[in-house]
């Protein structure tokens, strides 16, 4: 992390995908490795924020097993 960068600590609160298509990446950068890609609606946990910009999730969805990865804050609407 760079120097001035926030973090914040949350406790399981779910999201939904509003975007068509959002990727999930290994690290909380544009560049990271994409490891799969949600659809609109699919949900999930967020556990941290970053910086606003930035969340660390959990995607519980079946097909793509338990996975925790980075998104895009701004594809993500409250539940």
């Amino acid at each position: 992390m760079t120097a001035g960068t926030k973090t914040v600590l949350v406790e399981g609160v779910r999201y939904v995908v509003t975007a068509s298509m959002l990727n999930l990446r290994a690290e909380p950068d544009i560049d990271a490795e994409m490891l799969r890609v949600l659809e609109t609606g699919d949900a999930v946990t967020v556990l941290e924020l970053m910086d606003g910009q930035w969340a660390r999730v959990s995607s519980e969805n079946a097909s793509l097993g338990d996975l925790e990865c980075y998104v895009a804050k701004a594809y993500l609407g409250k539940r």
